[in-house]
């Protein structure tokens, strides 16, 4: 099974995304979480599962500093806010 249908099983499909064409040097899907608990589930799942994570910003840096995408990048992107 693909990290993007375990994902996309787990937490729905409207939280997994294929890149476009700026982030696929950098990752292979793209998740998009709702909230920290989300994140702190996908980070222990990729950690389980031996799954190649970063966080994703535009996706322009990560791609130059990495000779692969990683296999799942983490946007911020439908995140309201983070508080502590």
């Amino acid at each position: 099974m693909s990290i993007a249908v375990a994902i996309a099983s787990e937490f729905g499909s409207d939280r997994i995304r294929v890149p476009n064409e700026i982030e696929c040097a950098a990752a292979e899907s793209i998740v998009e979480p709702h909230s920290v608990e989300e994140i702190a589930a996908i980070v222990r799942k990729c950690e389980a599962e031996k799954i190649t994570l970063a966080p994703l910003g535009a996706g322009r840096t990560l791609s130059q500093i990495r000779r692969a995408p990683v296999m799942l990048g983490v946007s911020l992107r439908r995140m309201r806010d983070i508080r502590r």
